[in-house]
């Protein structure tokens, strides 16, 4: 029920295993696995989410702890979903387990005596040396180069994340001389600038949603959590973004 985003069956699902005296560490551990299995980076929080209350469980105990377990139970169930981190790893270990391969030879170990001798770390870039942090390099072995393993879906925080990685392969790709990225860097920055309209343009969305709330008493959970992704991508895109 959690990973088909039914919070109300989900909850009553708890209460049947509360109510038939099932270990609440054990049902706290099924909700940390559902925060990653099923919500993963859709919403980065549920795993937060989930982790703490099974702390708190720990701590707290009976009869308390079904008020955090349903707070747990009803936010997984409640986030977007995305399984694209738990097919990552699997795809991954499917390829390990396939091919044999060797780690390209700038990204080998070269803090010893004789690495440099071996080719080891030669040609490494140091991103951080990089505009925007990034640079193209080879890092996958040469055996399976080009192999996808992690692919975003289009539900919430995960389209954000396509979205710069997108970005990132646009701005520093191969065919890019280093100057003609500080250029493409400095026109971001200048671009980064405008969007201070469209902060003050989405902070009057979010009070209007708010005085609509409270005059009508409630207000559309997707609508508030469609306009918390886009504060989100514009501030995670643009680091001069500031919607305050």
């Amino acid at each position: 029920s959690m990973r088909g985003s039914d919070p109300d069956a989900a909850v009553y699902y708890l209460a049947r295993m509360l109510y038939a005296g099932e270990d609440i560490k054990f049902i706290a551990r099924r909700i940390m696995i559902c925060a990653s299995e099923d919500v993963g980076n859709a919403d980065p929080q549920a795993l937060q989410v989930a982790v703490a209350a099974a702390q708190a469980v720990e701590r707290i105990g009976m009869p308390e702890a079904q008020i955090i377990l349903s707070q747990a139970v009803t936010y997984v169930a409640s986030a977007p979903k995305s399984n694209a981190a738990c097919n990552a790893i699997f795809d991954a270990l499917s390829s390990v387990k396939s091919v044999k391969t060797t780690v390209p030879p700038h990204l080998q170990d070269a803090h010893y005596k004789g690495a440099a001798q071996m080719g080891h770390g030669i040609g490494y870039k140091y991103a951080h040396d990089y505009p925007n942090h990034y640079v193209e390099q080879q890092y996958l072995p040469s055996e399976i180069e080009g192999s996808k393993f992690y692919r975003p879906t289009e539900n919430g925080y995960e389209k954000v994340i396509q979205e710069l990685y997108d970005y990132d392969r646009e701005m520093f790709n191969k065919n890019r001389s280093f100057s003609q990225q500080k250029n493409c860097w400095r026109c971001y920055k200048s671009i980064s600038s405008s969007f201070s309209y469209t902060a003050l343009f989405l902070v009057f969305q979010v009070s209007q949603m708010a005085s609509a709330a409270s005059a009508v008493g409630t207000v559309s959970v997707r609508s508030m959590r469609g306009m918390s992704f886009s504060l989100a991508r514009q501030r995670t895109r643009y680091p001069s973004f500031s919607p305050l």
